[in-house]
């Protein structure tokens, strides 16, 4: 078996972007002690983005009181979409599981 190289590089073609997923690792075991270190070692990483550290930041670089929406509305839009999307789920979970609201919807 031999190396067969990558192909070469053809200018003017877009670059090609990926996004990477890792995970950054399980706790030791199941001990409050060692989560604990795992989430603070975890939630203190700089280069983890949120949307909480976002909404953190333009609070702390006084985004509220100079007016730019443009820092809080995306991570605030994005908590509030996922919120709803999970009271949807849960409801509809609800409604399937409980016989009275079965009856009730019908």
């Amino acid at each position: 078996m031999h190396f067969l190289g990558t192909p070469d590089v053809v200018h003017g073609s877009r670059p090609r972007i990926g996004v990477l997923l890792v995970n950054l690792g399980t706790p030791a075991d199941p001990s409050p002690r060692s989560v604990r270190k795992y989430l603070a070692e975890f939630l203190s990483d700089p280069r983890v983005i949120s949307w909480g550290r976002m909404l953190h930041e333009a609070h702390s670089f006084g985004a509220f009181a100079a007016g730019a929406w443009w820092l809080l509305i995306p991570p605030g839009t994005g908590i509030s979409i996922l919120c709803l999307a999970f009271l949807d789920v849960g409801k509809h979970l609800e409604e399937t599981a409980d016989p009275r609201l079965r009856r009730a919807r019908t």
